[in-house]
C-alpha cells in the first residue's frame, strides 16, 4: 500500500508540475515522468497521450468567467512605476480592443490618436485607450518590415503541500524535477514582412493582442525619451478543471488546463487554479511599435487525481514569465 500511495502522490505532482512547465514545452512531460519514476521507489511514468498547449486558443471566443475576482489586491501593480495607478478610469466610448481594427489605437474615442501619433498625449488615455494602445502596438510591430525578436520565457513551480504527506517525496519533486525544468529558455526568431522562414507568423509569436479593458485593474502611460512605458495589471481570475478556461488570462499570457492532458490510467478529478492578476509591461516607440515588452503570470493552486482508488492531492504556486526585445 506504501509503495502505492508513493506512485499516485509521484504521478499527481508530476502532472502538476509538468504541466505548468508545458507552456514551454509539453514534450518535457514524459521526460520528468521518467525521471522521478528514477528517484522515487515504485513510481513508474504515465503515458502523455494528446499533448496540447498550455496558452488556450488565441482566436476562439471564450464564455465569462464568473469567478473573476476584480477587487483582489494580491494584483496591485510594481510600486515603482510612479504612474502605475494614474489611470484607472474606464472610458465607454472606447472600443473593445479585441475588435479587427489595426490602425488606429483608440478607435470610436474621444482623442482618436492612433498608437504611432503624437496629435495625442498617451499619458492622458484613459485605461481603456491604454488597453487599446497596447494591442495595437503588438499589431503594429508583428506588420514590420523587418522584425527581430528575442524571447526569454520562465518557469517557476513550487510544490507546498500534498496529502497523504511525505517531505521526502516533496523534496524530491521541488529538488530534483521541478529545478531541472522549470527554469529560463531564450530564442531568437527574425520575419520578413510577417513570417518568418519556418512560416511562423510573426502576429502568432508575439504576445496576445486581444486583452479587452474589461479584464483591466489599473493602467498607466510614462513618458520614457522618446518613448512610452504601458503597465497593464488585469483583474484575478479563478479556474477550475470543469471552467478551466481564465477569459482574461487567455487574452494576454498563458493559462493552464489541466483537463486537456491524456494520463492514461491517472484522472485529474480537481484542478483549482487562482491567477492573482498578470502584469504586463511594455515600452513603444513613437511610431507605435514595442521596443521591449515583459509579461509576469503568477498563480498557485490545488490539484487532486484518482489513482487505482485513491485520491492524492497537492497545493503549487509559481509564475511564468515572459521577456522579449524587439529590432527592426
Amino acid at each position: 500500500m506504501k509503495q502505492t500511495v508513493i506512485k499516485s502522490v509521484t504521478a499527481l505532482l508530476c502532472v502538476v508540475a509538468v504541466c505548468v512547465c508545458s507552456t514551454l514545452a509539453i514534450g518535457k512531460y514524459t521526460t520528468a515522468m521518467v525521471d522521478v519514476a528514477k528517484l522515487t521507489p515504485a513510481a513508474q511514468a504515465s503515458s502523455t497521450g494528446a499533448g496540447s498547449t498550455a496558452g488556450g486558443d488565441d482566436t476562439t471566443p471564450v464564455a465569462d468567467d464568473q469567478s473573476a475576482v476584480p477587487t483582489d489586491d494580491t494584483a496591485a501593480p510594481d510600486a515603482s512605476d510612479p504612474a502605475a495607478d494614474a489611470s484607472a478610469s474606464a472610458d465607454a466610448g472606447t472600443t473593445d480592443s479585441g475588435s479587427a481594427s489595426t490602425g488606429s489605437a483608440s478607435t470610436g474615442s474621444t482623442t482618436g490618436g492612433s498608437a504611432g501619433s503624437t496629435a495625442a498625449d498617451p499619458t492622458k488615455y484613459s485605461k481603456a485607450q491604454i488597453v487599446d494602445y497596447y494591442n495595437n502596438a503588438i499589431k503594429n510591430t508583428a506588420k514590420a518590415a523587418k522584425l527581430s525578436v528575442t524571447k526569454t520565457e520562465n518557469i517557476s513551480i513550487v510544490v507546498d503541500t500534498m496529502k497523504p504527506d511525505s517531505d521526502t517525496l516533496k523534496k524530491i519533486i521541488n529538488e530534483n524535477v521541478l529545478s531541472k525544468y522549470a527554469k529560463p529558455s531564450t530564442e531568437s526568431k527574425s520575419f520578413t514582412n510577417g513570417v518568418a522562414s519556418d512560416k511562423t507568423k510573426a502576429i502568432d509569436y508575439l504576445p496576445k493582442s486581444k486583452l479587452e479593458a474589461a479584464g483591466v485593474k489599473t493602467a498607466s502611460i510614462v513618458k520614457s525619451g522618446s518613448n512610452y512605458v504601458v503597465t497593464i495589471v488585469t483583474i484575478a481570475e479563478k479556474t477550475t478543471l470543469q471552467n478551466p478556461k481564465a477569459k482574461y488570462v487567455s487574452q494576454c499570457a498563458a493559462p493552464l488546463d489541466l483537463a486537456s492532458v491524456d494520463l492514461g490510467p491517472i484522472k485529474i478529478i480537481q484542478a483549482d487554479m487562482n491567477y492573482p492578476g498578470v502584469t504586463i509591461k511594455a515600452t513603444v516607440s513613437a511610431n507605435g511599435t514595442l521596443v521591449s515588452s515583459s509579461i509576469d503570470q503568477p498563480l498557485n493552486g490545488t490539484g487532486t487525481a484518482n489513482v487505482i482508488g485513491l485520491k492524492p492531492s497537492a497545493t503549487v504556486h509559481g509564475a511564468w514569465t515572459q521577456k522579449n526585445t524587439y529590432k527592426y
